[in-house]
């Protein structure tokens, strides 16, 4: 199990600024969890707080009743993706990958299976021998997560900064934290100042300011009913490209699912079943004249 528990958390810095008011929350095992808000809100030093890389100033964290506040962040039950890789240029992908267990002194048939377990989830086998000067920076994105699941962390916590503000880069890593939490099960806590990416992941948000949560929203697959006083347009949230998988019914019990699939560039207008047509204005579905009231739509999942 992998709970989160923060009871008032605060911190301070000697200057006098506040960069976390007062947070409490409660993170269940297995969420992925985003926190949302403008640069300097409190969003990343809580992660930092978590890995035991800031100061607390007053308020408790948990990890499955375990008091973290005075645990070393090399004995928390953690893994972290920030900005800084640290990878070492002149090892090669595997001993990058291995190092943090090898100074856990594990056996080397644990070591073996584990680096190879993950270089296979993560779709990087084939570079293992490689230096880390000589692979991609995709490559070496996925190496640091390797590195980090290696360890069979409770919660892996990802900085805004950890794809370089790369689009290519951001959308293999929200790929691979995804895939992380849900065929892993480890809990993840991800930080973002990009609304659009935040409510388009599908999962809890929170949303802060200065130092605060001021809203928290649960974005999972919901149902999007035709509404009675329509003016033919159902509003949606298409924050991203990828395949949007969608199941449309009405009230005669017809029903059939169907995909959007939305790829750089997006497309002016998009057919779909029961007369539907989708317009990127910015995330718009239309109904036909005359559309029957019972209408509902459910949107099942989205992949990138």
């Amino acid at each position: 199990m992998a709970n989160l528990i923060f009871e008032h958390l605060k911190k301070v810095y000697p200057h006098g600024f506040v960069s976390v008011d007062d947070v409490s929350l409660s993170i269940e095992d297995g969420e992925f969890v985003v926190f949302h808000g403008p640069s300097g809100c409190g969003k990343s030093t809580i992660l930092r707080m978590i890995g035991g890389l800031e100061d607390i100033t007053s308020g408790k964290i948990y990890l499955d009743n375990t008091f973290l506040n005075d645990i070393l962040p090399r004995d928390r039950k953690l893994a972290m993706a920030f900005q800084n890789y640290a990878l070492y240029k002149h090892m090669n992908v595997y001993d990058n990958m291995a190092l943090g267990l090898k100074l856990r002194d594990l056996p080397r048939t644990v070591i073996n299976t584990r680096v190879k377990t993950a270089a296979a989830f993560l779709g990087i086998s084939d570079i293992l021998t490689k230096k880390i000067r000589s692979i991609s920076d995709s490559e070496r994105q996925r190496v640091a997560l390797g590195r980090a699941i290696v360890c069979h962390p409770k919660v892996l916590l990802v900085d805004e900064d950890f794809a370089h503000q790369d689009d290519n880069l951001r959308k293999d890593m929200i790929h691979d934290i995804l895939k992380i939490n849900k065929e892993l099960g480890i809990t993840v806590l991800y930080v973002t100042n990009n609304y659009e990416e935040a409510v388009s992941l599908n999962s809890r948000v929170i949303f802060m300011k200065d130092g605060k949560v001021i809203e928290e929203q649960h974005l999972s697959c919901p149902l999007i009913f035709h509404p009675s006083n329509s003016q033919n347009m159902l509003l949606m949230i298409f924050a991203s490209p990828g395949n949007y998988k969608f199941h449309a019914s009405e009230r005669r019990g017809l029903s059939q699912p169907f995909s959007l699939l939305l790829f750089d560039p997006l497309p002016e207008k998009y057919s779909t079943p029961y007369g539907l047509q989708y317009s990127y204005l910015p995330s718009a579905l239309f109904l036909p004249d005359g559309f029957l009231p019972g209408f509902s739509l459910q949107l099942q999942s989205h992949t990138l």
